[in-house]
This record gives C-alpha cells, sequence and structure tokens, in this order.
C-alpha cells in the first residue's frame, strides 16, 4: 500500500515493443519504437485538469509543427480480455484521445500519441490512495518519437530550410 497525497507528474522515455500483426509495413508500425510519456497521479479533478492541458499542449504543439493531424476518441484493444467491453467502456467516457497526423506519401493516417484516463484502475490494483483514502486516479500522455518524426518527414520533407520555423530553430 501507497499513499500519494497530493498530485504528482512522472517522466518516462524508452523503448516500447510491440506487435501488430498484419499491420506491420513500413516506418508506421515497428516492433520496437521510442516513446515519451508524461504520467500524472493524484485525485480526478488534478488528473482531469492535467489531461485539459495536455490536450492543449498537443495541440500547440502541432500547430508550431505546422502539422496536419486531429485529435480523435479512440480505444485500446490490448486493455483488458474482453475487447467489445472494453472499447464501448472507453467510448462512451472518451477516455482515450489519439493525436493522429496525416501521412500524404500513403493517403491515410497515423496515431502518434495518446492521452487516456485510465479512472482509478492503477490506483486500485496498485493500492495507493490519495490523502483521503480513495484509490487515485491516473491520466498519462505519450508520443511515439519515431511516429512522429516520420509524421513530420511526410509532410515537410528532408529540406530542413522548408520546415516551420519552430524546427528548423530546433
Amino acid at each position: 500500500d501507497s499513499q500519494c497525497q497530493e498530485g504528482r507528474a512522472f517522466l518516462a522515455a524508452g523503448k516500447c515493443f510491440r506487435y501488430e500483426s498484419g499491420n506491420m509495413s513500413g516506418l508506421e508500425r515497428l516492433w520496437d519504437f521510442t516513446m515519451h510519456e508524461t504520467i500524472f497521479v493524484g485525485t480526478k479533478d488534478y488528473v482531469l485538469a492535467h489531461r485539459a492541458a495536455c490536450l492543449d499542449f498537443a495541440q500547440t504543439i502541432a500547430e508550431a509543427l505546422d502539422l496536419d493531424y486531429r485529435i480523435e476518441t479512440a480505444t485500446d484493444p490490448f486493455f483488458i480480455e474482453d475487447f467489445a467491453t472494453q472499447a464501448s467502456f472507453q467510448s462512451a467516457f472518451d477516455l482515450k484521445f489519439e493525436f493522429v497526423a496525416t501521412l500524404p506519401y500513403r493517403d491515410r493516417s497515423l496515431a502518434v500519441g495518446s492521452i487516456n484516463y485510465h479512472q482509478n484502475f492503477f490506483g486500485r490494483a496498485f493500492r495507493i490512495t490519495d490523502g483521503d483514502g480513495a484509490p487515485v486516479h491516473t491520466v498519462c500522455m505519450g508520443f511515439g518519437l519515431d511516429r512522429l518524426a516520420l509524421a513530420i518527414l511526410a509532410q515537410h520533407g528532408c529540406d530542413t530550410a522548408r520546415w516551420p520555423s519552430a524546427l528548423r530553430g530546433a
């Protein structure tokens, strides 16, 4: 048992490994990729306020990078065994948003990041409580850095002189 009396934020970066069956093609869906994630742990109000800030931040970054993108609700097929039930639940409560960028060379799009509200699932699973003894809630925002780089190159090309100023200055 652990206690998290006030909201906390954690950063994580590392390799993620995922097998996606028939979706493995080109550079869009790699078996392993680099992910950067920010995790918020605390009360429901704390994590939902940070989720809203994350949505705003993702839009600000996409606009600075001059990316053609959209943010849409989504579901995770790997979260629990009964995918239909989980997908319905996630959709009904807007628990997952994906940051989807256009890949012009393929005339399709690719999720390059997501923002997930887990409610108190991890608080209950790991027995982490807030100052009042209730299971904490969690939100995470993660980006696949390889996918984000692919979307940038697909939309802006390799000529750095033609990149948006936010990229040229980096």
